[in-house]
């Protein structure tokens, strides 16, 4: 009697512990699938923000184009500016010169019309 409750005992035990073995394998099943299911977001995600990256360093390489070409834009702009600042500056200087020369004339014939109004 003694051996049979030992062997029911025994096989108790063995059955519990082959209940615990498929539980455990199945825990692990379970675990496994939910790390390939998270890796496989992380992957995703490690994939969506390298397209991202990308998509911004695109974007980043137009703007920074659009900037040289504006400053390039910018410098001719001011040194045509400048040429023309020039140019008005010539044109003053030489309208200037011939304005004196006019006021000297004037002032010449308001002489000579005194000396022949002296003379009448």
């Amino acid at each position: 009697a003694r051996v049979k409750e030992m062997a029911a005992s025994l096989e108790q035990a063995s059955s519990r512990g082959k209940a615990a073995e498929n539980q455990s394998a199945a825990v692990k099943e379970q675990l496994q699938q939910l790390a390939e299911g998270h890796k496989k977001e992380l992957e995703d995600i490690i994939a969506k923000n390298a397209e991202e990256r990308e998509k911004v360093q695109c974007e980043v390489e137009v703007q920074r184009q659009r900037v040289a070409s504006l400053v390039q834009e910018q410098q001719q702009a001011a040194a045509t500016f400048e040429q023309q600042l020039k140019e008005v500056e010539s044109v003053r200087d030489e309208t200037a010169k011939l304005l004196k020369q006019r006021e000297a004339q004037v002032t010449e014939l308001e002489t000579e019309m005194q000396k022949l109004k002296d003379a009448a």
